[in-house]
């Protein structure tokens, strides 16, 4: 033991009594135990251990009565009588005392609501070094390490007392004990033949392996007990306060009962963000099944045989290769888990006789085995017909089990306790968590239904918080889940715990799956829902997001380690922000297609530039607004396209295909064709195909004045970001577009493109599916900030640039270029306008308007404009400003320009609503061959 280094007069030994010493950063528990246990006098007389070399410590008897008091500190006085040490212990507060609390020392502070949902049980952490390879429990090994404090305590002489909760079946008839000494088990129980050793040196070996990771085991999982107290309930506050007084005990707490997280829709959890997680967009996408991937349930009870988990004769669940199935000794216990492995892996097989109606999460792409935190009627000992043993199953699921998780694999607690998640209620949980998280085991967490605010609560016996800002923070490595409304905007459902800890959220509620029945079935092997709700519903919906996202990451060189895995799935880039309504952090919705797409570049990313600087890294287009360069309109034969409009020169242009004045263009035998071209900058061969709406050119182009004209696919668009184009449309194919009586294509104005498009790893079938952007309602549905966003999404891409041909040599030129000014369809708005030009000197530039109230609009704050007649436009800029446009306004207007125009002289006119940009119209002069 040492002296605190910061004063050389400090007689408060830190390192041996506090945990938040600075030891947690190293992940060791350092207090050291030193001399026997608690000298008081005790009614127990205890032999010496009849093998010291089974025991991994061999410890002297105490000698000296005050030797535990001047443990405990100099705040403490030597000879203090033990009753005020055990109200020292019991009312001192953690943050508060230096001599006889830690930051998990906590005494029985329990919270009112805590002792009402109390398990039965106390769990016990010894210090590092007290431990036995054999002793089964905390009896026997106090007497092999002669502790006989801990006997003491163990041998309280109770009252007649009546029971408290937990079964009442009457105890073994040959007791291992003697009488009235509470009866205590390891907190890792004994699965199949695996003996205490055994259990040990395999917790000691995955705590070594972990200790260089970067959430390193603090506290070993092997010196956790649980003492069964079920039939003292009364008595507990004053059996915690004794065994935390004994210097061999770290922490002693009352076990908080364990329980589903749920509270008694609709797949379109199933859809991208912002409706859904996107599991359909990547389970579209996997090319191959990697059988290797587990993700492990970890709760309490299911229906195995519902039909949902068979294939044929194939069962897709197995019994529980730790605990027991609750389901066995009860048969109302199984909907729960049964809804959760529904969302998780359901097989869905419309054809008869099946009809299967559930697809889950990432059913074909992975295996689903079962731990359970339960111990059947049938166990050997008085825990049998108890729940809430989830450190142990934690342990087995991923240290001791045959065989275990492996990294990468994904643990899904659906368990909370007293409403909160199991992490914060419970020390030893957060211990097997951390390990799980150290050892690369994906661990994703219900936050729990008890409506806390996570930033705020303090767990009353171990004085830890779950705020990352607070110094008793330690973070378990887990991905924390909450739940929100499945309606947009997705507002967090009140039961849901929140704080900065929670890390995404789901819908928790709504949600169709197996199990319970109130929607379909007669027995429970066909039972559905559609209104599994809580953090129970919203946890697997994670928990299938990271599975997927490990089928791509296996399939592309290595899967993702739990920290990167809760980074990736938390990154509100790549998700849905919760509604603005109710507040409490929960996190983001993670949209898959977004993820694997941008973020991870795990499957193909096809996308149309939207602008000529577009690199596809970009969610919201930036730049020049309805500027896509890959939409193209050209003539010539179309097997020489790809040569054509492929990678070259064409490739930059920034506005590509024919000049719109051409001769060519009045020739009824011409081979016009529209193309459209794509890239890839995705990790996988993609396809590509798009709805075409035209319309004629205006600065702003609404939902009502879009015209669909086609249909067209870009096959194989390979990876390497390089340009891919599709075939030609033919003119007489396209629909919408404004031809004169001759099947000639008007030219006043011209044709505005719009491309919303779908992509795919794998060819299409024959009916486009849904784009990745929805269309946007027009009126009277219309909302103009919803456009603007579907304009600037992905998936979209809109062309109002045009080329002009003009004299060659730059020979004097006179162009008149026909557009409309144009606002939305829903009420009158102001807009600005910004007219650009970068034309030569000498050259003449004149805006003509067919309504003279269009153009009293126009120049009504610009004093130097004419109200009448074209206006000249002489500045390079010219701002029009508070121009407000009806509804019903489509006002024609014509630049006339006379000069002597050259190839890359442009002119541009901008349509900006309270300084963001709506619509743009450019043209750019190419001089004639």
């Amino acid at each position: 033991m040492t002296q605190d280094p910061k004063s050389s007069s400090s007689r408060h030994l830190h390192i041996t009594i506090h945990e938040d010493s600075g030891n947690i950063a190293s992940g060791r528990d350092d207090r050291r135990f030193v001399g026997g246990s608690d000298p008081r006098p005790s009614a127990v007389s205890l032999p010496p251990p009849s093998d010291p070399a089974k025991s991994a410590v061999s410890l002297p008897p105490a000698s000296n009565p005050d030797e535990k008091i001047r443990r405990l500190g100099t705040d403490c006085a030597p000879g203090a009588p033990w009753a005020a040490v055990q109200a020292t212990v019991q009312d001192c507060p953690p943050a508060s005392c230096s001599c006889c609390c830690d930051a998990d020392r906590g005494g029985a502070r329990a919270s009112t609501a805590e002792q009402e949902d109390w398990s039965g049980f106390v769990i016990v952490r010894l210090i590092a070094g007290i431990r036995s390879l054999t002793a089964e429990s905390l009896w026997q090994l106090a007497h092999e390490l002669h502790l006989p404090g801990l006997a003491s305590v163990l041998r309280l002489e109770f009252a007649e007392e009546t029971w408290g909760p937990g079964p009442h079946e009457d105890p073994p008839a040959e007791e291992p004990y003697p009488p009235n000494v509470l009866e205590s088990w390891p907190l890792i129980h004994s699965e199949a033949c695996a003996t205490r050793e055994d259990i040990i040196k395999a917790i000691d070996a995955a705590e070594q392996a972990a200790a260089t990771s970067n959430v390193p085991p603090l506290f070993s999982l092997v010196s956790y007990w649980r003492v069964d107290v079920r039939r003292h309930p009364t008595r507990v506050p004053e059996l915690i306060a004794r065994f935390q007084a004994l210097a061999e005990v770290a922490l002693a707490y009352a076990e908080i009962t364990a329980t589903d997280p749920s509270f008694d829709s609709d797949q379109e959890y199933f859809e991208r963000g912002p409706v859904g997680f996107g599991a359909r967009f990547a389970r579209e996408r996997l090319v191959q099944t990697p059988a290797s991937i587990k993700v492990c349930d970890l709760e309490q009870a299911w229906h195995l045989d519902h039909r949902e988990f068979t294939q044929g004769s194939t069962s897709l669940l197995n019994p529980p290769f730790v605990g027991a199935n609750r389901n066995d000794d009860d048969k109302n216990q199984g909907s729960h888990g049964t809804a959760v492995i529904g969302e998780l892996g359901g097989i869905a097989d419309p054809s008869p006789p099946d009809d299967k109606i559930i697809t889950g999460a990432a059913e074909g792409f992975g295996n689903f085995p079962l731990a359970s935190h339960y111990l059947p009627l049938n166990f050997p000992d008085a825990r049998r017909g108890t729940n809430g043993h989830i450190t142990s199953a934690i342990a087995y699921a991923t240290v001791l089990g045959s065989p275990p998780l492996t990294p990468g694999d994904i643990l899904l607690l659906e368990v909370q306790r007293g409403g909160k998640p199991t992490e914060i209620a419970d020390p030893a949980d957060r211990d097997a968590i951390r390990l799980a998280s150290a050892l690369g085991v994906i661990v994703v967490e219900a936050a729990g239904n008890g409506g806390v605010d996570l930033d705020r609560y303090r767990n009353p016996h171990s004085g830890r918080s779950l705020n990352p800002r607070d110094p008793s923070f330690i973070d378990s490595g887990a991905i924390l889940v909450g739940a929100a409304a499945a309606e947009l905007p997705h507002d967090r459902r009140d039961f849901s715990c929140f704080g900065a800890r929670v890390d995404c959220y789901a819908w928790g509620d709504r949600v169709t799956t197996c199990g319970y029945g109130d929607l379909y079935g007669e027995d429970e092997t066909d039972f559905y829902t559609d209104t599994f709700s809580g953090t129970s519903s919203a946890s697997p919906m994670v928990a299938g997001a990271a599975a997927l996202i490990q089928a791509f990451a296996g399939s592309n060189g290595g899967k993702l380690l739990p920290l990167r895995m809760r980074k990736v799935l938390s990154d509100p880039q790549t998700g849905t922000p919760q509604g603005p309504n109710v507040p409490g952090a929960i996190g983001i919705m993670p949209d898959l297609g977004e993820i694997l797409t941008r973020r991870l570049q795990l499957t193909e990313n096809v996308y149309l530039r939207r602008t000529p600087q577009d690199d596809g890294s970009q969610e919201v287009a930036t730049g020049a607004l309805s500027s896509s360069p890959d939409i193209v309109m050209t003539f010539g034969p179309d097997t020489d396209a790809a040569q054509r409009l492929g990678e070259g020169p064409a490739a930059s242009d920034p506005a590509p295909g024919e000049p719109i004045n051409t001769q060519r263009f009045l020739d009824p035998i011409s081979k016009l064709r529209l193309y459209l071209r794509a890239r890839n900058r995705g990790s996988a061969e993609g396809f590509a195909r798009a709805l075409l709406f035209t319309s004629s050119a205006a600065t702003f182009i609404t939902p009502d004045r879009w015209n669909q004209t086609a249909e067209i696919g870009l096959k194989e668009v390979p990876v390497g970001d390089t340009l891919r184009v599709s075939e030609g449309v033919l003119r007489t194919d396209l629909r919408g577009i404004p031809w004169n009586n001759q099947g000639n294509l008007k030219l006043d104005p011209p044709p505005s493109f719009l491309a919303v498009y779908q992509t795919a790893r794998k060819a299409f079938g024959p009916n486009l599916p849904q784009p990745d952007q929805p269309l946007p309602p027009g009126p009277p549905y219309f909302r103009l900030r919803e456009f603007l966003d579907f304009l600037r999404g992905p998936g979209v891409a809109w062309r109002n640039v045009y080329p002009v041909e003009v004299e060659p040599n730059g020979q004097e030129s006179a162009v008149t270029l026909s557009f409309l000014f144009a606002g939305t369809p829903d009420r009158s708005r102001s807009f600005d306008f910004e007219i650009e030009q970068r034309l030569p000197a000498g050259t003449g530039l004149a805006l003509g308007l067919e309504s003279a109230a269009l153009q009293s609009k126009l120049v009504r704050d610009r004093k130097d404009l004419p109200n009448s007649g074209p206006i000249d436009l002489a500045q390079r800029r010219t701002e029009l400003p508070r121009v407000r446009i009806a509804p019903d306004e489509n006002g024609a207007a014509s630049f006339q320009i006379d000069g002597p125009l050259r190839t890359g002289h442009s002119l541009s006119i901008r349509q900006i609503w309270r300084g963001i940009e709506v619509g743009r119209i450019s043209w750019w002069f190419r001089e004639a061959p």
